[in-house]
């Protein structure tokens, strides 16, 4: 289990320099990345993500939500990749403001099962989702990609926290949805994953 834990994290960090960098370039106003270009990154991430969520889930058994979220990921990115043009010309950043929120929503629905697993941090979820949802609704007001690469940046700073609040803190409890399937078992959950 520590191997898989490790490799969450590894995972984690590579998704936090991928916001990092196409956060930069948003902020930035670099002409050397086209909408094009953008769509076809972004695609990319969601469609990574959706391919760890599903190993995760198949080898591991953890996280319903989590394959859901992953799903979700996956029909997402697959759409932005075959109609990428008209994402690019039209709606890019919405298709954003749609991920953060999505992204927000899951995060505070694990919060809800910390709290009932009586996770003494359960708030620190649930106010990464608040934070995600806000800049998703900001976007769908402000259509600027400029205000995404600014929420990509944040919520790679959000990653940073939670992977040193896992760190620190070793969040060791089963949440209700796995005690069946891990009873008599000695291990650590950590959903920490889902923040991809």
């Amino acid at each position: 289990m520590k191997e898989f834990f490790k490799k969450i994290k590894y995972l984690n960090l590579l998704f936090i320099i991928a916001y990092i960098v196409l956060g930069s370039f948003l902020i930035a106003g670099s002409y050397d990345i086209t909408r094009l270009t953008i769509t076809y990154i972004f695609a990319g991430m969601l469609v990574g993500s959706c391919i760890i969520r599903l190993i995760d889930y198949f080898i591991y058994r953890f996280e319903l939500m989590g394959l859901i979220y992953g799903l979700l990921c996956g029909i997402m990115g697959l759409i932005f990749f075959i109609i990428a043009p008209s994402v690019a010309n039209n709606f890019l950043e919405y298709a954003f403001a749609i991920f953060f929120i999505i992204k927000g929503l899951f995060a505070i629905e694990d919060s809800y099962d910390y709290r009932l697993a009586g996770d003494k941090i359960w708030y620190v979820d649930t106010t990464f989702g608040l934070i995600l949802i806000g800049w998703g609704i900001a976007l769908f007001i402000l259509k600027s990609l400029t205000f995404v690469g600014w929420a990509l940046e944040t919520t790679a700073l959000l990653h940073i926290i939670s992977i040193i609040i896992v760190a620190s803190t070793v969040r060791s409890r089963v949440l209700p949805r796995h005690k069946g399937k891990l009873e008599g078992k000695e291990t650590i959950v950590v959903t920490d994953d889902r923040k991809r």
